[in-house]
This record gives structure tokens, C-alpha cells and sequence, in this order.
């Protein structure tokens, strides 16, 4: 949620690689098997848009098996929500 007033988060994209452009609709889980980075962005009800993001993902040889978790979509939303917060201070109509 983008609190009262806000119009909410429409759609997220995204894309798994450096430099790569965001246009994958995302919609559940995304099987990462290698260190990479993902870049994304996400629009609102009105139909703004954020500057494409990028993090990075190190998957460390050896390390201990993490359970099947929504990486890619708790920081897709995250930021997404943190971005359509942000661009509400400034957009209020």
C-alpha cells in the first residue's frame, strides 16, 4: 500500500542479467541457480514509472541451501512501494 490517496502498485517488470532492460511482467517466483543481477522497475495505478533499478544477487559456492523464498518479489515490492511512496510526496493530485 502507498497509504491514503496513493493509486497502488500496477505491474512490476524486470530482467536477470547486467545492463539488461526490464520487460518481463513479473508474476511469482524467479529461479536465480547463479550470481546475477536483476533490474527492475514498477508503475502505478496512474500509470507513472521509476527509473529501472539494479541489485545484485552472489550465490556463494558451499553455502547452505536457502528455503524456496519470493527473493526477486519482496525486493521488487519493497522498493517498488518504496519508490511510489517517495514519488508521492511529490505527485499528490
Amino acid at each position: 500500500s502507498d497509504g491514503s490517496g496513493g493509486s497502488g502498485c500496477a505491474a512490476t517488470y524486470y530482467c536477470l542479467g547486467t545492463g539488461c532492460t526490464p520487460t518481463t511482467l513479473y508474476s511469482g517466483p524467479v529461479n536465480v541457480s547463479a550470481s546475477t543481477d536483476i533490474r527492475f522497475f514498477s508503475t502505478d495505478n496512474r500509470g507513472n514509472s521509476e527509473t529501472a533499478q539494479t541489485s545484485t544477487f552472489t550465490i556463494a559456492s558451499g553455502a547452505a541451501p536457502v528455503p524456496a523464498l519470493d527473493k526477486i518479489g519482496i525486493i521488487a515490492a519493497a522498493i517498488g512501494m518504496f519508490s511510489l511512496i517517495r514519488r508521492r510526496r511529490y505527485h499528490t493530485d
